[in-house]
């Protein structure tokens, strides 16, 4: 029993001595001893040094490296990564891929004894600034109700940042709070954008011309409104109408008390002078101040159909009339000076566009002709079974002297001519 409470005893003795002993060491030795701190920031020196040459960095610039340090055990057993200073600098960079030195300091009483990594990749872009839209983004409201912009701070804003990164935006989003909205009433509000690619994701590292934009918008209630819709004028080569079909009412929306106010919203006068091929047309409405159109209204549109039977018509002089088989014995022949004939052709439109004069020219066959007065049927060499043509007149009178017929005498100088004399404007045999 005695010899057992010696052991105990010198078990206890062992103890102590042992954490004296560590404690000694620990405190009055103080051994040197290694420590490695992780994610230590970097800070990026000469960056604006780099952006006078407009250049910049190509990503987030946010970069940290691991730091083994060495020291006495007291001196190294506090240190964290707020003690120390890890840094780059970029001064004197040039566009493309760099590698760049991480130098790092720390208290006198330890030293650093390894970076990792000691260098690291660094992207040089041009730095750039561009014009981006605003898109402003809201929920949808039930009802026939919708959300009115009816002012906006800009349309547009320019971006600053490499231009790998500027390249990437498609838009500046804004996201408008429906909640902050009233109907009928104006609310405006300060919102901050934000630079989505075409993939609606957020592009960082760049950086905006505005923090926030003013909007002013407010919740309206949807009406049809009368269309007051006139036209004018009558189809061209003598097509009708078929049918006209007019949009009749226009979605808009506005202040409940304006837009029951209103009658009809007025439009400019459709013209369809000389039209030949079924057409549709844009309204030209005029809105009156604060009402605005429905955001699902499409464009209004009138069309207007035609008969597609046409007709056109040219006129000929004396001069333009051909004349064919003139008879050998034919000495001369003459058709009145005043003479015009009028050829109509009237049949299928798309036909109709293309004739041109010179396929309905007239011409006269003289192969029966006698002496003297003559009536001459007018013919043209124009023959399509999809188109009619009517001459007018559908002869003319042809005088015509023939081989047999005595001429009269030419009139002595000075003397008047005999009313035998052919008329002015005869054409003698070739």
């Amino acid at each position: 029993m005695e010899r057992s409470r010696v052991r105990v005893i010198d078990i206890i003795l062992s103890v102590i001595i042992a954490i004296g002993l560590w404690v000694y060491v620990i405190n009055v030795v103080n051994p040197p001893m290694s420590v490695t701190i992780r994610d230590v920031p970097i800070q990026v020196l000469g960056l604006e040094s780099i952006q006078s040459t407009r250049l910049t960095i190509a990503g987030d610039g946010v970069y940290t490296c691991d730091v083994t340090v060495n020291g006495a055990r007291s001196d190294v057993i506090g240190i964290d990564a707020d003690s120390l200073n890890a840094s780059i600098n970029l001064t004197g960079l040039s566009a493309g891929q760099n590698y760049v030195t991480v130098n790092v300091t720390g208290p006198s009483s330890i030293s650093i004894e390894d970076i990792r990594s000691q260098k690291i990749q660094v992207y040089l872009d041009e730095l750039v600034t561009e014009q981006k839209p605003v898109n402003i983004v809201h929920a949808d409201i039930e009802g026939d109700y919708e959300v009115t912009i009816t002012a906006q701070e800009t349309d547009n804003m320019l971006v600053t940042g490499a231009k790998s990164l500027v390249s990437m935006i498609e838009e500046i989003r804004i996201d408008l709070d429906v909640n902050a909205l009233k109907v009928d009433e104006s609310t405006t509000l300060r919102i901050a954008g934000v630079p989505l690619d075409a993939e609606g994701n957020t592009v960082q590292n760049v950086k905006l011309s505005r923090d926030q934009i003013y909007i002013t918008a407010s919740i309206y209630q949807l009406f049809d409104v009368p269309l007051a819709i006139t036209y004018e004028g009558t189809p061209g080569l003598g097509a009708q109408l078929s049918k006209v079909d007019l949009p009749q009412t226009l979605r808009v929306k506005g202040r409940s008390s304006l837009i029951k106010s209103l009658g009809a919203i007025p439009t400019d006068v459709i013209n369809i002078e000389g039209i030949t091929d079924d057409i549709v047309v844009p309204v030209v409405y005029r809105l009156p101040e604060n009402v605005y159109l429905g955001d699902e209204t499409e464009q209004p549109e009138a069309s207007f159909t035609l008969i597609h039977t046409g007709e056109i018509s040219f006129t000929y002089g004396r001069d333009e009339i051909l004349v064919n088989n003139v008879p050998e014995d034919c000495l001369e022949y003459s058709l009145p000076e005043d003479f015009v004939a009028t050829v109509t052709a009237k049949g299928d439109l798309g036909i109709i566009r293309q004739i041109e004069a010179k396929d309905l020219q007239p011409f006269i066959d003289l192969s029966e002709i006698a002496g003297g007065e003559n009536t001459v049927e007018l013919q043209t060499n124009y023959k399509n079974a999809r188109i009619t043509v009517r001459i007018r007149p559908s002869g003319v009178k042809v005088t015509a002297v023939m081989e047999e017929e005595e001429l009269p005498p030419e009139p002595a100088e000075g003397q008047e001519p005999s009313s035998e004399t052919p008329p002015k404007g005869s054409t003698a045999k070739p």
